[in-house]
């Protein structure tokens, strides 16, 4: 029984020694994250930082990247940079080449890990800023995006809401549709493209100037002879104006 006990001892000895050796007679404390998400979501070009802390102030927490190589320190477009007890992992512009999963390492190798998820922002396509359309026919004015998955589109017309439940507009995969177009219809349509995320929204937006074509009518109408007076010898402006799209040519 002594002898077992004595074999007991001796093994528990040897635990304690690695333990020390190891830890140096401390448990290693695990790098917390801040803020505590396991994911993130960003969107191209915009900037971020994620805190990785531990109890322990002495210890130095290292970054690696998604390839597994270091992230360099307070240089480059991402770094990082010691705060105290913290290190601050630092994003500039995110590229969509930056998302993956990126790890905080303490000196007794325990680790947190973050993956960092990069939404490519909408580009517009095949969306002319300058449109016509006869005068009562129906056109669709192309707004396309080139982004998966496709955001939530709105219009607006001279800074107001178009309406789509109504009779004259139609919301359409590429664009808006106006059936019959009058020149009323006349003006500077704005297409917004809306993406959202996790955490945030990011609104894209283009300006689109719609013409609506129509035959020349006077400016002034009336039925009685336009009369003008003039001295002889003297100046005198005859006028002619009409409303047209495209302008008018005039001859006398």
């Amino acid at each position: 029984t002594v002898s077992s006990v004595k074999i007991r001892q001796r093994a528990m000895d040897w635990r304690l020694l690695l333990f020390f050796c190891f830890t140096g007679g401390i448990l290693a404390a695990k790098p917390l994250l801040r803020p505590p998400h396991p994911s993130i979501d960003k969107f191209e070009n915009e900037s971020t930082v994620i805190s990785c802390y531990t109890s322990e102030t002495q210890e130095t927490l290292i970054w690696t990247a998604p390839n597994k190589s270091l992230i360099p320190h307070n240089v480059g477009r991402i770094h990082f940079e010691k705060r105290g007890s913290s290190s601050i992992l630092l994003f500039d512009h995110i590229q969509y080449n930056d998302r993956g999963q990126y790890t905080c390492t303490s000196e007794s190798k325990e680790t947190a890990f973050v993956k960092l998820n990069v939404i490519k922002t909408s580009q517009f396509i095949n969306t002319p800023k300058e449109h016509r359309v006869k005068e009562y026919q129906s056109t669709l004015i192309r707004c396309e995006v080139d982004v998966e998955p496709k955001p939530q589109m709105s219009w607006k017309k001279d800074d107001h809401f178009v309406d789509v439940s109504g009779t004259n507009y139609v919301m359409e995969p590429k664009g808006l549709k106006i059936l019959n177009a009058t020149r009323n219809d006349t003006g500077v349509y704005t297409c917004r493209a809306i993406q959202g995320s996790s955490d945030s929204s990011y609104i894209q937006s283009i300006d689109i100037t719609l013409k609506v074509q129509h035959k020349p009518e006077w400016k002034t109408q009336t039925t009685d002879p336009v009369i003008a007076y003039g001295y002889i010898g003297g100046e005198t402006n005859l006028t002619c104006e009409a409303v047209a799209q495209p302008e008018a040519n005039y001859t006398w």
